[in-house]
């Protein structure tokens, strides 16, 4: 069986990214295998200890083998996990990096800037920017949604009042 997964590659004492399992407990990547979710390995089959091929989406011709080292229970996301340094290693490539957390302390406008002028950075994201939009998305989709509400709540109201009195109506004429 084969499925397409993103592999996220973080180094041995990530401190931007904590894998939890379903239990809120944090996960020790081992310093070689891969950490796969339990929803992957009942879809395809695999257990602990199995080995699997890993075929990267850009250099097809450098498949690569590895082995199983655990299987976490995660409510959200699909995926897997390596520890950053093994992963570049089974790939055979000096630590390239496709994204880059970065925590820093105060304003961040200037390097935000600065970084989208970079023709090799594809995106930029920050998190209050991601925050400020989600909030904003809900909050619109919510005055929508009460606006309706509001709407079907009246014309029930009406129909309850109204109905009952027309009826009345129409049996004396």
């Amino acid at each position: 069986k084969e499925k397409e997964l993103l592999i996220t590659g973080l180094p041995e004492k990530s401190q931007l990214l904590h894998i939890l399992d379903s239990n809120n407990n944090s996960i020790v990547l081992k310093s070689s295998g891969i950490t796969l979710m339990q929803i992957n390995a009942d879809e395809l089959g695999i257990k602990k200890g199995d080995r699997v091929t890993i075929k990267p989406l850009i250099r097809v011709e450098k498949e690569r083998e590895v082995v199983v080292e655990q299987i976490i229970q995660q409510y959200i996301g699909a995926g897997a996990y390596m520890r950053h340094d093994a992963l570049s290693q089974l790939l055979g490539e000096s630590k390239a990096l496709n994204a880059l957390l970065l925590k820093l302390d105060g304003p961040v406008d200037a390097l935000n800037s600065h970084l989208k002028e970079i023709p090799a950075i594809a995106a930029v994201e920050v998190k209050q920017d991601s925050l400020d939009n989600f909030n904003k998305t809900i909050g619109e989709s919510m005055g929508i949604s009460m606006f309706f509400l509001t709407l079907f709540a009246g014309i029930i109201a009406i129909a309850v009042i109204y109905l009952p009195i027309l009826g009345r109506v129409m049996r004396t004429s």
